[in-house]
Formats: structure tokens, C-alpha cells, sequence
């Protein structure tokens, strides 16, 4: 069902190119289906949940007392935790 959402959307007579020339952007319908970037989009829009999802999962498993923790040894409360970094980490490795 999402993938045929991105049809409509992307189509040679999708919503895009509809309003494209609607505007007056572009003379004819764009190729915007069949490329590099719709299959980048598709892919993000359908991998993404099964990434976020099992890291939410277990960030919020972790111990309050642990941020409370490293506060008391001289952690900034506005610094990023180590979990916040590991997951910014996990999330640029997956994208490469």
C-alpha cells in the first residue's frame, strides 16, 4: 500500500509532476519514478520504522540512575549522552 502511494505520488501523472506543470516548472511529466532518488525515498520510507523502532525500544530500557549518575561525576546536564551519540553513530553508518 505504500509503495503504490509512491506511485501516485511520483507518477508521470502523480500529484508532483501535476503540480509542477500545473506551475509552469517543467514543459512535460518528469521521470521522478524510475530513478536513484524515488528508490532512496522508498527505501528510507519503508527501512525506517525497522531501524528507530528496536533503537527506541532499548534507549528506553536504559537505568535513570545512570544519567543521574554521571551527573553526579561531572557530566553536563545539556551534553549528549553516550546513548545519544551511539545512536546518531548507528543511524549515519546505516545510511552509507
Amino acid at each position: 500500500m505504500r509503495t503504490y502511494a509512491w506511485i501516485v505520488i511520483l507518477g508521470d501523472h502523480g500529484l508532483i509532476n501535476n503540480l509542477l506543470l500545473d506551475i509552469g516548472l517543467v514543459s512535460g511529466p518528469q521521470p521522478l519514478i524510475n530513478n536513484r532518488v524515488a528508490v532512496y525515498v522508498g527505501i528510507v520510507h519503508i527501512m525506517l520504522p525497522m531501524i528507530i523502532l528496536p533503537l527506541v525500544s532499548v534507549m528506553m530500557a536504559i537505568d535513570r540512575s545512570l544519567m543521574v549518575a554521571a551527573r553526579s561525576m561531572g557530566a553536563r546536564p545539556d551534553a549528549p549522552t553516550a546513548p545519544q551519540k551511539y545512536s546518531l553513530i548507528v543511524l549515519a553508518e546505516r545510511t552509507y
